[in-house]
């Protein structure tokens, strides 16, 4: 009886550790793709946060920096200084790289939020249990990989616009002001400046 008793003894207990260790390695696994998760979240997050740059001040601005080259071309007739000259390539630089961010920013945030919702209803299915190992390590790495090239498209468009931030207030002040200057002897000129502070 004793043996028996023994038996039973030592059967339940590599039985429970056997439990405890499947529970174990179960966590571990949970674990793991909770953090591969995190790291989804992490690079979705990132790119909203470069694209909360306010689309429509720079659409606006990019309007005024080809307004004011186009105004330049049509009106400045004296033959510029060097200075003067410099400044306008720079203008048109930073319009350029305005012109990129509005262009490129409506597919960047679109396919944005459709990684926000598909990194949602994967961590969704992952907690129901609604998605096997295999398949999940699929879905991941295919938004992964999208989430790192949305990423890395924002940043082709965002990460510059803070910095070209003096360089927009001081030249478009200073075009402004030779312009307005112009305008003293150009009714036609007065005329599209008019047009052009008009909301």
């Amino acid at each position: 009886m004793i043996k028996l008793q023994n038996l039973t003894f030592i059967f339940l207990s590599v039985t429970l550790f056997g439990l405890l260790g499947f529970q174990t390695s179960c966590n571990r696994a949970d674990e793991t793709v909770m953090l591969a998760l995190d790291t989804l979240d992490r690079k979705i997050a990132a790119t909203e946060q470069l694209l909360s740059l306010d689309y429509s001040t720079i659409a606006n601005r990019k309007e005024l920096i080809d307004a004011h080259i186009r105004l330049v071309r049509t009106y400045y007739t004296e033959e510029m200084s060097p200075e003067l000259g410099m400044m306008m390539a720079k203008y048109k630089g930073v319009g350029k790289l305005y012109g990129r961010f509005t262009n490129s920013y409506g597919d960047i945030f679109n396919e944005h939020k459709a990684l926000q919702k598909q990194a949602a209803d994967l961590r969704n299915s992952v907690r129901k249990g609604k998605v096997s190992r295999t398949d999940f390590g699929t879905y991941y790495r295919k938004e992964l990989s999208d989430a790192e090239k949305n990423l890395s498209d924002a940043r082709k468009i965002c990460e510059n616009i803070p910095s070209v931030e003096p360089d927009y207030q001081r030249i478009s002040t200073r075009i402004q002001n030779e312009l307005e200057h112009l305008a003293e002897s150009n009714s036609d000129l007065a005329k599209a400046l008019e047009s052009l502070a008009a909301p």
